[in-house]
């Protein structure tokens, strides 16, 4: 949770810790594509290299996450950080805790398979 201390209130560092959980969580349902597998993207259809392999994963973990907001029950997350006085903030430390999570779930990952 690198970015956590730049979050001072107690509820944006919930909203922080809460993003940084539900990234990671994501990125480690996401599983490492094979070198030479096509995959859809952006873009089409895109030829999976050993350089660009995290950055599929980190694609497909921040689509996942994205879709997920459509279900229940993250509209209870949504609805409390919507009705709190300081929605934006705490929006702002929970995608940031978002990408960071997801982040390290992928660093995490790149450590183990360079072993």
């Amino acid at each position: 949770m690198k970015n956590l201390k730049q979050y001072k209130t107690p509820t944006t560092r919930d909203a922080y810790e809460r993003g940084y959980h539900r990234g990671a969580m994501i990125a480690s349902w996401i599983d490492l594509p094979e070198v030479g597998q096509k995959v859809c993207d952006d873009y089409g259809f895109s030829k999976v290299t050993e350089e660009n392999q995290w950055d599929i994963v980190q694609s497909c973990a921040f689509e996942a996450e994205n879709e997920d907001r459509q279900y229940s029950p993250f509209e209870f997350t949504a609805s409390e950080f919507n009705k709190a006085r300081n929605s934006e903030a705490r929006w702002d430390a929970f995608d940031a805790g978002i990408a960071d999570g997801i982040q390290a779930n992928i660093d995490q990952r790149i450590k183990a398979y360079t072993r």
